[in-house]
């Protein structure tokens, strides 16, 4: 019968091996991936868009402006993560954001900071909701 345990000659092992660190290539790689798919998930507008190009009977134009769109998008998106990514790097090795990093204040905010701007598109987003309900604007 086999077991998981350790031949009995074999030294015992002391320390784990560290995991791999991810490298900055893989990382952007993985972004500009994450950019193209967001491209290319379909999105009502150009749902639209092809629906009343087949209406007018210019169906390959219409094909042609969703795939255009579509590039726009992976594009955009593609370009602002990679911004981000920069502006992180150049955030992490400026020596005054060094300094604040012991800042209480800086610390609760970086805690609270992403919940805090979820909730508050949340709270927009109810607010449309509600003003499209009632009928004003």
């Amino acid at each position: 019968m086999a077991t998981l345990a350790p031949a009995p000659h074999a030294p015992p092992h002391t320390a784990t091996p560290a995991a791999p660190k991810p490298s900055r290539r893989s990382g952007k790689a993985a972004l500009i991936g994450r950019g193209l798919a967001g491209g290319l998930v379909p999105s009502p507008s150009a749902l639209v868009v092809l629906l009343g190009a087949v209406a007018l009977g210019r169906t390959a134009f219409g094909v042609l402006l969703v795939v255009g769109y579509g590039l726009g998008i992976a594009a955009t998106l593609t370009v602002a993560g990679l911004l981000l990514v920069r502006l992180r790097e150049h955030i992490e090795t400026h020596h005054r954001i060094r300094a604040l990093r012991g800042n209480a204040l800086l610390r609760a905010l970086t805690r609270t900071g992403p919940a805090a701007t979820a909730l508050l598109v949340i709270l927009v987003g109810l607010g449309l909701i509600l003003r499209a309900a009632s009928g004003t604007g």
